[in-house]
């Protein structure tokens, strides 16, 4: 298991998710440290800034409503 993540994991992680998508499709990765009072976070994305954060707040907005996503039992 790796000690931290570096910018070329988090790219790996990208390049692997992009790989993965249909075209048309657009992903943010966030990754953060779960055991820590003041966690890292690190963020790749293939969209936009201002597009991600649109489509981020939406998400935050939904949530907020006590709606939520289909999900792929991960969480």
């Amino acid at each position: 298991m790796k000690e931290k993540l570096d910018d070329e994991s988090m790219r790996l992680l990208a390049e692997m998710l992009e790989a993965a998508m249909p075209e048309g499709w657009g992903f943010t990765l966030l990754a953060f440290e779960t055991n820590s009072a003041a966690p890292k976070l690190r963020y790749i994305s293939n969209a936009q800034r201002e597009s991600m954060k649109g489509t981020m707040q939406a998400m935050l907005d939904k949530w907020n409503r006590g709606e939520d996503f289909t999900k792929p039992n991960m969480n």
